[in-house]
C-alpha cells in the first residue's frame, strides 16, 4: 500500500488483547511479529522503570511497549459526547460535572507531565477521536492544540519528536540494559574521564560531545559511548585548557548548548 513507515515486525492489537493467549504469541512470533504494546492501566503491564518495556513473560522473542491510556475515549468524537461519558465516570472523583473546556485542559495537564518528564512511552487514542466534529475541529485535534500550546509556553524552540514502534522499543531496550549493568566512572581532571561496565553496553552521558556518538536535546549535547564488558574506556580531553577555545559543532536543533563541556580549566 506504500505506507513508507510501516514494519511488519510490529503490531498493535485490538484492545491489547492476545498479551497473554500463548497460541496466539507463537503464531505472531512465527509471523515475524517482534514488538507489542500494552496498557499501562493492566495489572502488570507498566514499565517497571522509566522509559522501558517487558518481555512477553510467555514468548520473550517479544517486546511488549507500554502504552499510557487517556481519557480520550474510543467511542467519541464530539464536544458533547465527551462531556457525557466522562462526567458519567469521573463526576463522583470531581464532586461535580466538568465543561468541556475543563476536561481538555485536564487531559492537556496529563500528557503535558509525561512530555516534561521526557517519557518515550506512546499513548492511546482512536479513530473517533479524528472525527471532524464540525467538519474542520476534532477532538484529537483539540486536546493537542492545548498540550502543545502549554508546552510551547516553556521550551517553545525545543521540537518534541515521535519516534516509530521500532525505535520507541530499541531506545527502551537500551534503558533496560543500562539499568541492569553495573557502570563505575572516574572523573580526573586535566586527564579524562574513564567508564567501566560488567556487560557491554552504550552508556549516555548529559553535557558530553564525542564526535560521530551524540546527538543533541534542547539545545544540551548527549554523548553516547560504548564499552565493553570489564574494559575501562578512556575518553581523554580534547583541549588542554580554556573551554572557550573549544567550539563543538552546532547542536541539529540549531541552539547553542546550555551546559559547558569541561571547566574552565580542562575539558575533554
Amino acid at each position: 500500500m506504500g505506507l513508507s513507515t510501516y514494519d511488519p515486525a510490529n503490531m498493535v492489537t485490538a484492545v491489547t488483547s492476545g498479551l497473554e493467549n500463548y497460541e496466539f504469541l507463537c503464531a505472531a512470533r512465527d509471523a515475524g511479529i517482534r514488538r507489542l504494546v500494552c496498557d499501562t492501566s493492566n495489572p502488570g503491564w507498566d514499565s517497571p522503570a522509566p522509559n522501558m518495556a517487558i518481555a512477553n513473560p510467555h514468548q520473550p522473542a517479544i517486546v511488549c511497549i507500554p502504552r499510557r491510556p487517556t481519557n480520550l475515549f474510543y467511542d467519541i468524537s464530539t464536544p458533547a459526547e465527551w462531556v457525557s461519558k466522562y462526567n458519567a465516570l469521573h463526576r463522583a472523583y470531581w464532586g461535580r460535572e466538568l465543561t468541556i473546556a475543563e476536561i481538555v485542559e485536564q487531559e492537556a495537564d496529563v500528557i503535558l507531565r509525561y512530555l516534561l518528564k521526557f517519557e518515550v512511552n506512546p499513548l492511546m487514542f482512536h479513530q473517533a477521536n479524528l472525527r471532524a466534529y464540525d467538519g474542520q475541529h476534532s477532538l484529537l485535534g483539540d486536546l493537542f492544540n492545548r498540550v502543545l500550546a502549554r508546552y510551547n509556553a516553556v521550551y517553545n524552540s525545543t521540537p518534541i519528536i515521535c519516534p516509530a514502534m521500532e525505535e520507541i522499543a530499541a531506545l527502551m531496550q537500551q534503558r533496560a540494559a543500562y539499568n541492569a549493568a553495573t557502570i563505575e566512572a572516574t572523573l580526573i581532571i586535566g586527564q579524562g574521564l574513564t567508564l567501566r561496565s560488567d556487560r557491554a553496553l552504550t552508556i549516555p552521558i548529559t553535557g558530553l560531545y564525542a564526535a560521530g556518538q551524540s546527538e543533541s536535546c534542547a539545545g544540551q549535547w548527549i554523548a553516547h559511548i560504548p564499552v565493553s564488558a570489564g574494559i575501562p574506556q578512556q575518553l581523554s580531553r580534547v583541549c588542554a585548557e580554556g573551554w572557550e577555545s573549544f567550539e563543538p559543532p552546532a547542536p541539529a536543533d540549531g541552539r547553542t548548548p546550555t551546559t559547558p563541556f569541561c571547566s574552565n580549566l580542562n575539558c575533554f
